[in-house]
């Protein structure tokens, strides 16, 4: 099967190509330095023949508007099978940049007959930059400040579960949000201390209120396209439970013990 690709240069695009080869699949891998012919806010080029379409791709420097259209663009021009790999970020209730352009494109998905990969934070056999710089930061300062006092939760995905789900869906050409991450989350706090066990380091929590009505939101409020802020903000929105049971469940097991 001829599968196109966008985002394979980064790390989960990467082992996704290497599943896919090992499957048989031919993967065509479009966008920057990828090929020429396309680049996000493009139609996919009709010399570019493929049954199913991988979106992981995704440009943080762009207005949720842009990027929608960008999405619409996308869709439009391709006639076979979509996927949409998302976040868990991406929910009804999401304030950040990032979670709104992820949820509002998943609709696009969904009414296109495609299907949404819901992921959470993306550890195992791939590094995370979420968790690598905060752990360059803890190794230069020692410290770090908590929203929510380091209780919120995170729901995780193991790499290659999520590769292995995506494949699936790919080949099987299964429809609806899928949910592609532990139910068993692990807060921020928890997160720390496990990523950096060999570290003696000191936490400071500032309670909610002042730090998501004060300091993030007035922050990404002036610097709306910087993508460190918007990532904090991601921190302090969470997924709603009862959005999560509508999501279809996967076909591989995702609550494996979790080993960072």
């Amino acid at each position: 099967m001829n599968i196109i690709l966008t985002g394979g240069t980064s790390q989960i695009g990467k082992l996704l190509t290497a599943e896919l080869h090992k499957h048989g699949h031919q993967v065509i891998q479009i966008g920057r330095g990828q090929s020429n012919a396309w680049q996000l806010g493009l139609p996919i080029p009709k010399t570019i023949n493929g049954e199913v379409l991988i979106h992981l791709a995704h440009d943080r420097t762009r207005s949720v508007a842009e990027t929608i259209t960008d999405v619409r663009i996308l869709l439009e021009g391709f006639s076979g099978f979509s996927i949409l790999l998302s976040s868990t970020s991406a929910h009804a209730l999401a304030r950040s940049n990032y979670g709104k352009s992820k949820y509002l494109s998943e609709q696009l998905f969904i009414e296109n007959r495609g299907s949404v990969i819901k992921a959470g934070l993306i550890y195992g056999s791939i590094g995370n930059r979420f968790l690598d710089t905060l752990s360059k930061i803890l190794r230069s300062f020692r410290c770090v400040i908590l929203p929510y006092r380091g209780n919120s939760r995170f729901f995780v995905s193991d790499a290659d579960v999520l590769v292995a789900e995506v494949i699936c869906t790919a080949q099987t050409k299964r429809t609806g949000k899928i949910r592609a991450f532990s139910l068993m989350p692990s807060s921020f706090r928890n997160l720390l201390i496990k990523t950096n066990s060999d570290l003696k380091f000191k936490i400071f929590t500032i309670p909610s209120i002042v730090l998501s009505n004060l300091l993030i939101y007035s922050i990404h409020f002036l610097l709306p396209r910087n993508e460190s802020i918007d990532s904090l903000v991601s921190l302090v929105s969470e997924i709603n439970l009862q959005e999560i049971i509508t999501f279809e469940s996967p076909v591989n097991d995702f609550n494996l013990p979790i080993i960072l």
